[in-house]
């Protein structure tokens, strides 16, 4: 019983040992020592923007497994600056200590603790006064207490400011923008933008910017110089600038400036359309903070007004005489007259019999309008054969019952060019609805002589209302 009983506590302690074994604790397998180090070494650049004073954060890490306190002081180091610039062909120098002030430079960091900062207050006002003012550094040395382990690659760095006066600009102000007045409706609405080239988030430094817009004659008489135009100045109540969006929000660093464009204000002492190429130039003339960029302070808004196409999307065809949804089994086909508004393409009926010619199209433009010319655009790529149009008429009317004519159109008999431009001569330029497109003759006829097979890809209305 006794030999038993040892050898059940044998077995006992067998499995109680290696159970103990099996539970070791694996989790600090492959972690490190701590050591400690700068986040930033050797050269760094910081952006100190001219606010009178302004900080950058130095940040010491300790990296590992996270058992052991160190004591680190970063103390100023002209040998550092030294080194660097004799290894790396530069010339820095010390930057003045009245330039800036160092917070505390000793630090402990406990056990659990992963990094710590010392500040750098930068007295911008005295910096503006050197010569050179981005030829400077603060050489930092990196030391650590009895015992703490360090990464020498990372103990050494070289605070450079980079001095900018923060500014108010035009991000686009070298390259004039085009606005063009549209001929449909009575406003064009744009805009453009204005920023400011530093972080506007970060308290302290965070504000709303204001700021106010004027127009620059002498910009454009400059612009028109030198590029041998002759853009005439917008006039002041032919747009709107809306001074209550003059302001850059808190934490945003660009605005846009709406601007409203007003076509009725373009005419003459008779009622009549003043077309041509216009201009709009402005400048930022005040600032509520800081400054504004000299260089970028003016913005050059072009604003040609010219008759432009209509958008005839929504226009509707009251009355047509041929298509290739005539011929048995095209019923489907989207080459209708109505491709010819949308720019998808009319196909006439291609199949035996044809109706005699002319063929004729009636749209309803839903709403009067004034029309200086209309464009016939022609398929194009491998379909570059079609079109075999030579002439016809274009006419108007206000009751889609009496018929004007405004022009002739013809051609001839070469049917390569895919473009064809019809002006319409300025005495017939009035006001109607409705528009009559007729064909009258083709290049080429089919078989029996009277119909013919044609194609026009888009129908081009230009004027305005």
């Amino acid at each position: 019983m006794k030999i038993m009983k040892s050898v059940v506590r044998i077995i006992f302690i067998t499995i109680m040992a290696h159970m103990i074994v099996g539970c070791a604790d694996h989790r600090l397998d492959g972690m490190v020592d701590d050591k400690v180090y700068l986040l930033n070494y050797n050269l760094q650049n910081i952006n100190v923007f001219n606010f009178g004073e302004y900080t950058s954060n130095v940040v010491i890490c300790k990296g590992g497994i996270g058992t052991v306190a160190a004591d680190v002081e970063l103390e100023l180091d002209q040998e550092v600056m030294i080194r660097y610039n004799n290894l790396n062909g530069t010339s820095y120098k010390m930057l003045p200590s009245q330039c800036y002030e160092l917070s505390a430079n000793k630090f402990h960091l406990n056990p659990g603790d992963v990094r710590q900062i010392m500040i750098i207050k930068y007295h911008t006002n005295a910096m503006a006064n050197l010569p050179d003012k981005n030829n400077y550094v603060i050489p930092l040395q990196m030391k650590v207490g009895e015992g703490t382990e360090f990464d020498e690659a990372k103990q050494t760095l070289l605070v450079r400011p980079v001095f900018i006066d923060p500014v108010i600009f035009f991000p686009k102000s070298g390259t004039p923008a085009e606005v063009p007045i549209r001929a449909s409706g009575d406003i064009t609405a744009a805009s453009f933008e204005v920023g400011i080239n530093y972080r506007n988030l970060i308290e302290p430094y965070v504000w709303d910017i204001s700021f106010e817009l004027e127009p620059d004659p002498a910009m454009l008489a400059s612009y028109n110089a030198s590029t041998g135009k002759n853009y005439r100045m917008l006039p002041a109540d032919a747009y709107s600038l809306n001074s209550d969006a003059w302001t850059i929000a808190k934490t945003k660093i660009l605005k846009d400036v709406p601007v409203q464009l007003f076509k009725k204000k373009l005419v003459n002492a008779s009622g009549e359309y003043q077309f041509g190429d216009y201009a709009l130039p402005v400048k930022i003339s005040r600032v509520s903070k800081w400054g504004i960029d000299s260089k970028r302070n003016n913005l050059l808004l072009l604003v040609p007004f010219y008759p432009s196409a209509f958008d005839a999307s929504g226009w509707l065809v009251l009355d047509w005489n041929s298509c290739i949804t005539m011929d048995e089994g095209q019923e489907g086909s989207t080459k209708t007259p109505y491709g010819m508004l949308t720019g998808t393409g009319w196909q006439s009926k291609w199949n035996a019999p044809l109706p005699a010619l002319p063929y004729h199209f009636v749209f309803d433009m839903r709403t009067p309008k004034i029309i200086t010319q209309i464009n016939l655009r022609f398929p194009t790529g491998t379909d570059a054969w079609r079109g075999n149009l030579r002439s016809g008429t274009f006419e108007i009317s206000n009751d889609n019952v009496n018929w004007t004519k405004i022009a002739d159109w013809n051609r001839g008999t070469n049917n390569t060019p895919r473009l064809y431009e019809c002006p319409i001569e300025p005495a017939n330029q009035v006001k109607a609805r409705y528009l009559r497109f007729v064909i009258d003759r083709a290049i080429n006829y089919y078989q029996n002589g009277e119909g013919a097979q044609m194609d026009v890809q888009q129908l081009e209305v230009i004027g305005y209302e």
